[in-house]
């Protein structure tokens, strides 16, 4: 995103604004609810618990009758796909419902090889890609490797999960010996009006070429289920957590809180996030008046942020998990209020 002046994560608005996720997890969360009416046309992603970042949980897999005698099924019961994958392998949680795989138990410098892995380790990864512009397949695909990425070769069309899909190889630009070529596999799901599935496997040449093909072939798409739109937090809560700190009021002429999903406020500010999943539930709490208290918050943020910015902001942005309640972005501005607020889509009551 290039909003005026972007700061990153809980750093931030911790000091700022109080715990953020104080009252976020009062009860149980359960594994996939039937959304309330403001989330009626959307099919929510899992509870991103950012920490998995750092540490990742393990993929689920589901036991199927037809599942291939030593391979274990992946499922992304909120992405509605599955993979079959050799027993032996890991595979871990990873952003946009998607999966990181791995051949053997990864280490963490691993986590890091998407350009030049180890030679004992084959990679894969999952996710269900954004496409806001309603492209065809061909087009997302240029978009997915456009020609700066790298050559592309190798590329044609074929069938997966039943529905038209492409196939291409990137040769990445990079110095050589310090990069392996990819192949990806790249289809739209039919349950979902602006995503593409795409699998993404490296080293895409070798002893093991065959088994990734094998891998992505066994690709299906199903009727995803919406994940959990509950511990939901309330606008009251938000909006104290924005405006008291210490169980003082602070200085701020006007707030207001809409619930919305990420895609919306995105839309508004400009780029696009390659880890937040687009729907989901956030809450943007809009801060407007004389901020010149937050300038001084604003020198004391991360590195590459605002640091030594001349002017106070007239108006802030604070984005939170709606149903976790961290905070993961924050925006200053020197209009006196966002022009688009009112535009804005409020999901809640």
């Amino acid at each position: 995103m290039r909003p005026s002046t972007p700061l990153v994560l809980a750093a931030l608005l911790l000091s700022a604004c109080g715990t953020l996720g104080s009252r976020a997890l009062a009860s149980p969360v359960p594994s996939a609810v039937t959304a309330p009416s403001g989330f009626a046309d959307v099919i929510l992603p899992p509870l991103d618990r950012r920490d998995q970042l750092v540490s990742p949980a393990a993929m689920p897999t589901r036991v199927d009758p037809d599942v291939p005698a030593g391979h274990r099924r992946l499922w992304s019961e909120t992405g509605g796909w599955t993979l079959d994958i050799p027993a032996e392998w890991t595979a871990e949680t990873s952003h946009l419902r998607g999966a990181e795989v791995y051949s053997r138990q990864p280490t963490s410098g691993d986590r890091g090889s998407a350009m030049t892995p180890p030679a004992d380790l084959v990679r894969l990864n999952v996710q269900l890609a954004y496409d806001p512009d309603g492209l065809d397949l061909d087009a997302f695909a240029r978009r997915w490797a456009p020609n700066g990425s790298g050559p592309t070769r190798d590329r044609g069309a074929l069938t997966l999960a039943g529905q038209p899909a492409l196939t291409l190889r990137i040769d990445p630009n990079m110095p050589p010996g310090t990069s392996v070529p990819h192949r990806h596999w790249i289809v739209r799901s039919p349950h979902f009006r602006d995503r593409f599935l795409v699998v993404n496997a490296w080293p895409a040449d070798g002893p093991h070429r065959e088994v990734l093909e094998r891998v992505a072939a066994s690709l299906r798409l199903e009727r995803p289920v919406s994940g959990p739109d509950r511990p939901m937090r309330e606008r009251r809560e938000v909006l104290e957590d924005a405006t008291v700190k210490n169980g003082k009021p602070l200085p701020v002429a006007r707030a207001e809180a809409k619930l919305v999903l990420y895609r919306d406020v995105e839309r508004h500010l400009g780029g696009r996030s390659m880890l937040t999943d687009p729907d989901t539930p956030v809450w943007v709490v809009a801060l407007g008046g004389d901020l010149s208290w937050y300038a001084q918050v604003m020198r004391r943020g991360p590195a590459g942020g605002a640091a030594g910015t001349p002017t106070p902001p007239k108006h802030v942005l604070l984005i939170s998990d709606a149903r976790l309640g961290i905070g993961f972005s924050f925006y200053a501005s020197a209009a006196d209020w966002p022009a688009w607020w009112d535009a804005l889509r409020d999901r809640a009551p």
